[in-house]
């Protein structure tokens, strides 16, 4: 290949090539936010509180986890359902992770969250976990101590450990596919590369043995 014609060729696969690496993996992040994860919150179990006041924090936990981007989370309904689908009547016993995990599956939810603890006078003793459904791995873990009245919960104590789970407990690899169209990619422009490569050395084989021959 003649250097002109190789620098040529290599100033135009560069940039091409890194182009379509970022269109790659800019399309992966693209998907990557519009595809939310399914969040189960289960219902509170917090000893000293009615259930219509368990119902209350739960509710307004909830509420930070739907504003955020990144899940989708499951109506009371919906787990209410799928729970009496399953023969499940109580779950007010399944604490352990395995348990919690397996709750996951049977919502088909990614993710779980599980809130117990104790309430007694204006104290309360309260643990946040978050669960991964797949392999029953404890990605959040916090045990708040509280003391006030019920609405400085209700409103703002509880919401804070839910905005920082949502803002920071979410899937941030990209998925394999993204890679392999990359891999493809690349290779499919080295291919292109090789094979121009080739045409040309062999074009300028062909004219040096017809030069040679003329002489």
């Amino acid at each position: 290949m003649k250097p002109g014609l190789s620098s040529r060729v290599l100033c135009a696969f560069v940039p091409v090539f890194l182009s379509s690496i970022g269109i790659c993996f800019a399309s992966g992040r693209s998907a990557m936010a519009e595809d939310k994860e399914r969040l189960a919150v289960l219902p509170f179990v917090i000893e000293g509180l009615s259930t219509s006041q368990n119902r209350q924090l739960q509710q307004q936990f909830e509420l930070r986890f739907r504003e955020s981007p990144h899940f989708d989370v499951l109506s009371e309904s919906v787990i209410k359902n799928l729970l009496a689908d399953a023969g499940l009547t109580s779950i007010d016993s399944c604490t352990s992770l395995p348990c919690i995990a397996q709750l996951g599956k049977v919502l088909n939810a990614e993710k779980v969250v599980h809130v117990q603890g104790m309430h007694a006078g204006q104290r309360y003793a309260i643990e946040i976990r978050l669960v991964n459904a797949s392999d029953a791995k404890l990605l959040y873990n916090e045990s708040i101590s509280y003391s006030g009245e019920f609405n400085n919960l209700l409103a703002d104590a509880l919401g804070q450990h839910a905005e920082k789970i949502a803002n920071t407990h979410v899937t941030t690899a990209a998925p394999w596919y993204y890679y392999a169209a990359a891999v493809l990619v690349g290779g499919g422009l080295i291919y292109w590369l090789f094979s121009t490569w080739t045409t040309s050395s062999g074009s300028d084989s062909d004219n040096s043995s017809s030069s040679s021959t003329s002489k």
